[in-house]
């Protein structure tokens, strides 16, 4: 379809991979820089995005194409997401989570220059925007079927805004499914009573929501004893170099 651009390419722009999914699944949303949360793009990146625009083929050519390939659904993703899936919504999923590792691609290093700048609220909202991306409703969906890691980013963040003035991010790690949530809030000193209170307060809000959604009468998760576990972290100087010579 694109002769120096081959299906899979790191070099497909955000409006060839917004517009290809569009073609196989129209109920898709493009995504946009801003609303990424990408808003500190490079002006170079903009660039590219308006050249894109000029260089694509008709949308009939790429359903031939497509046609041509015979596409269905690959067998090791047929037991998953793609189980229920037309194969032009398959390749369109597929089209998706290509879009995720871009948008992540710009968002990694603009959180790293956040946080080296001091500054937690754009540092958040990076979290926010790949939290976003990786749910079942963004372009990953690797969160999980159950519903267990969305709604637990859902119940902490409308807990933190009742309780911190610029609320609480979040996002989810480990595996689809199961692993962890990470939230990033501010705790507060820990000698600091009313910075330890207004923890806790957020911290009980969130067991008790989730606990009333687990035991919810149509959640597959009712009777397993599934509950929220909280780590708090101790910040470090994070992943380094060791020399052992």
């Amino acid at each position: 379809l694109f002769p120096t651009k081959p299906y899979g390419s790191t070099s497909l722009s955000l409006s060839e991979l917004n517009w290809l999914t569009s073609i196989f699944d129209k109920k898709v949303p493009n995504v946009i820089f801003e609303e990424a949360g990408l808003k500190g793009i490079i002006d170079e990146e903009k660039i590219k995005e308006q050249q894109a625009k000029f260089s694509l083929p008709h949308q009939s050519i790429i359903r031939s194409e497509f046609a041509k390939l015979n596409y269905q659904p690959p067998e090791n993703l047929k037991v998953n997401r793609h189980l229920d899936l037309t194969p032009e919504q398959s390749f369109a999923l597929n089209l998706r989570r290509m879009r995720h590792q871009l948008t992540s691609s710009f968002r990694v290093p603009l959180a790293g220059k956040a946080a080296k700048e001091g500054n937690p609220f754009a540092l958040g909202e990076y979290i926010d925007a790949e939290g976003k991306s990786l749910r079942m409703s963004g372009d990953f969906q690797i969160t999980g079927n159950n519903g267990a890691q969305d709604a637990l980013l859902d119940m902490g963040m409308k807990a933190g805004r009742g309780i911190y003035e610029n609320g609480v991010f979040g996002r989810m790690l480990g595996g689809g499914g199961g692993g962890n949530v990470l939230f990033y809030l501010r705790k507060g000193d820990s000698n600091n009573a009313e910075d330890i209170k207004e923890y806790e307060r957020w911290r009980l809000s969130v067991e008790v929501m989730y606990k009333a959604w687990v035991e919810e009468l149509k959640n597959p998760l009712r009777g397993q004893k599934v509950a929220v576990t909280f780590i708090g972290p101790v910040p470090s100087e994070g992943a380094h170099l060791v020399s052992l010579f």
